[in-house]
């Protein structure tokens, strides 16, 4: 899902699975780290960098109905010359 605020865009990702350990929720964006006997454990740290470089926010939780909820945010700009109209 997403919401649009005034200075931000919201985006949240979430399944129905088992949800992530207590280990899993502190290391889940530590580069290398992984549950995945196949993974590199690189693509979610790869992922907070790029949205903290675009001055985000990542975080994840676990929903109370089961699974997990990845979220974030990314501000909201307007751009100097655009030819996609604004967001209101």
């Amino acid at each position: 899902s997403w919401r649009v605020s005034e200075h931000e865009i919201l985006i949240e990702i979430s399944d129905q699975g088992t949800g992530l350990s207590d280990v899993d929720l502190e290391q889940v964006f530590m580069p290398f780290y992984s549950r995945r006997p196949e993974g590199t454990g690189l693509g979610l740290s790869i992922a907070q960098k790029i949205i903290q470089a675009h001055h985000g926010q990542i975080w994840v939780s676990n929903r109370p109905t089961g699974g997990a909820k990845f979220s974030f945010t990314l501000p909201r700009q307007q751009p100097k010359l655009s030819i996609v109209p604004a967001i209101e």
